[in-house]
């Protein structure tokens, strides 16, 4: 009778983690590019594989963390390139394919600039089957316009509270959600301990110096 219990609790373990296997794989994620002067566009790239035998229906939501004025993006998916104003849309993988994803941030100053903007796939198929992509624009290291990206964060993970190192720059931290929504917003100070009232989870901190220009982002993940 143990051995019978045993055998089922195991099939059923093994169905669940079966249900939460997503579909497909992100090969790149997050997708990094680096914002080079007097460059009018950059254009930053993944690959989204197919893992199963079946052709997937995947659905595209683009979520802007941060994105300086006057920059835009276009999202291109392996279908077409669109629109700045279109924020969502739809492609298809055959079985076990890959196909490519990105995003064109259009830079008319042609400074260096970061930016942060997400592109949320869902399965059709399977509407808990989700996953974001998060493209991230990084300013040249060393440029006179930011300060450098250098700022270390620790610990991570971390479960209540969290400190920031070599941080003299940074003036407030904005949290992200997975999904796009900025659920905190912190004045900076040094030596400061951080609390962040939100579930256990993955978010993205962007951190501004004190003319209110992001000049770097982190994933933490709360445990």
């Amino acid at each position: 009778m143990k051995k019978i219990t045993f055998t089922f609790l195991t099939l059923l373990f093994l169905g669940f983690t079966s249900v939460a296997q997503s579909a497909f794989l992100i090969v790149h994620n997050p997708a990094n590019g680096f914002d080079e002067s007097a460059r009018p566009s950059i254009k930053i790239k993944t690959e989204i594989t197919n893992l199963t035998g079946n052709t997937l229906n995947l659905k595209w939501d683009r979520n802007v963390l941060v994105l300086p004025s006057p920059m835009t993006t276009q999202i291109c998916d392996p279908l077409y390139c669109y629109f700045e104003e279109v924020s969502t849309g739809m492609f298809m993988i055959a079985p076990f394919a890959t196909d490519t994803v990105s995003i064109i941030f259009l830079n008319p100053t042609g400074q260096n600039q970061v930016a942060l903007v997400d592109m949320v796939i869902t399965n059709k198929d399977n509407l808990t089957d989700v996953q974001p992509i998060h493209f991230q624009l990084n300013p040249v290291v060393g440029t006179k316009d930011l300060p450098e990206p250098t700022v270390r964060f620790f610990p991570n993970p971390f479960v209540e509270t969290f400190t920031l190192d070599n941080a003299d720059a940074v003036a407030n931290i904005r949290i992200f959600s997975m999904d796009g929504r900025q659920v905190a917003f912190m004045n900076a100070n040094p030596g400061e301990v951080y609390t962040l009232n939100q579930p256990a989870g993955m978010y993205i901190m962007a951190l501004e110096d004190d003319k209110g220009n992001v000049f770097q982002t982190v994933e933490v993940n709360k445990q």
